[in-house]
C-alpha cells in the first residue's frame, strides 16, 4: 500500500526545497544580506572551474544547509530526482565534448575521441550543477516569501529611479516560482482522482510511450486548474489595489545591523579566496 501511494507524491520529485520556518542563524540574517550571499556564491561557482574549488564551494553549502536546521534528507531528496538527468548531460558532454587539451586518450573510434579532459568537464560539470542546485535549495528553505520579496525590493530600490517597475517585476517571479509546489499538489490531486475512478497509474505500467500516455490526461486538468488559480490571484490582487498606488509601504521593517555587514564581508571574503587560488 505505501509503494503504490508514493506513486501518487509528486512532491518528492521536486528538485528545490519548500521555505520551512525554524529559528535558525541563516533566517535571522537580513534579506538584503542573504540574498546578496546568494548571488556572491552564485557567480563563484559560474566562474570557478577547478575541481577543488568547486568542492571547497560545496562544502560551504552543506555548512549552510546544517546550519539551516532543515534535515540533509530534505535536500538530498529533491536533488536526487534530478541527478539522473544530470549524469546524462555529463555522459553527453564525455563524449561530444572537444576540449584542446585532451590529455591521456582511453578511446578513440570514428568522431568519437574519449580522453581525460573529458572527464574532468563532466566531474566540474556535476559539481557545479549539484552547488547550484543546493544552494537554491538552501535559499528556498531558508527564505519566505515575504522576506523575499521585501530583499528583492530593497536591494534593487536603486532602479527605481531609472522607471523600472521592480516590485512588479519581483512579485511576477515569486509568484511563478509559488506555481511549482501548487501545480505539483494539483497534478497529484488529479492523479488520485483519475486512478480512484480506474485509471491505470504505475512507474511499471510499461514502457516510455506508455507512460507518456498515462501522464498526458493530466495536461487538460491542469492546464485548467492553473488558469483558475491565475484567475483568482489576479482579482484577490485587484480587490487588494495592487497597482493603484505608485509607492506602497511594507509591513516588514527590517534592519542591516553589523552582524549582518559581518556575515556579508564574511561571504565575500570566503568567494574571493576560492575564485583567486581556482
Amino acid at each position: 500500500m505505501k509503494k503504490h501511494m508514493s506513486e501518487f507524491e509528486f512532491m518528492r520529485s521536486m528538485p528545490f526545497t519548500e521555505f520551512s520556518p525554524r529559528n535558525s542563524l541563516l533566517q535571522r540574517i537580513e534579506p538584503r544580506a542573504f540574498l546578496l550571499s546568494f548571488f556572491i556564491f552564485l557567480i563563484s561557482i559560474l566562474f570557478v572551474a577547478d575541481i577543488s574549488m568547486l568542492v571547497a564551494i560545496l562544502a560551504v553549502i552543506i555548512i549552510g544547509m546544517v546550519i539551516s536546521q532543515v534535515p540533509l534528507r530534505v535536500f538530498l531528496r529533491g536533488f536526487l530526482s534530478a541527478l539522473p538527468f544530470i549524469l546524462i548531460i555529463a555522459a553527453i558532454n564525455i563524449v561530444f565534448n572537444t576540449a584542446v587539451d585532451s590529455g591521456t586518450t582511453y578511446l578513440k573510434w570514428r568522431s568519437i575521441h574519449i580522453s581525460s579532459a573529458d572527464f574532468r568537464v563532466a566531474i566540474i560539470l556535476i559539481l557545479r550543477f549539484t552547488a547550484m542546485m543546493l544552494l537554491i535549495s538552501l535559499v528556498s528553505s531558508t527564505l519566505s516569501t515575504s522576506r523575499f520579496i521585501h530583499g528583492m525590493e530593497r536591494l534593487f530600490s536603486p532602479l527605481k529611479y531609472l522607471k523600472v517597475p521592480v516590485l512588479e517585476f519581483i512579485i511576477a517571479v515569486e509568484i511563478s516560482i509559488r506555481f511549482i509546489p501548487i501545480l505539483t499538489l494539483t497534478a497529484e490531486r488529479i492523479a488520485k482522482a483519475q486512478a480512484s475512478r480506474g485509471a491505470v497509474w504505475g512507474s511499471g505500467s510499461g514502457s516510455l510511450i506508455a507512460r507518456v500516455k498515462q501522464v498526458a490526461p493530466l495536461l487538460v486538468p491542469l492546464f485548467v486548474q492553473s488558469l483558475h488559480k491565475a484567475e483568482a490571484l489576479a482579482m484577490a490582487m485587484d480587490a487588494r489595489g495592487f497597482g493603484v498606488i505608485p509607492d506602497r509601504t511594507s509591513y516588514i521593517r527590517s534592519k542591516f545591523t553589523w552582524q549582518d555587514g559581518l556575515y556579508l564581508a564574511a561571504c565575500l571574503l570566503l568567494a574571493i579566496g576560492i575564485i583567486g587560488f581556482a
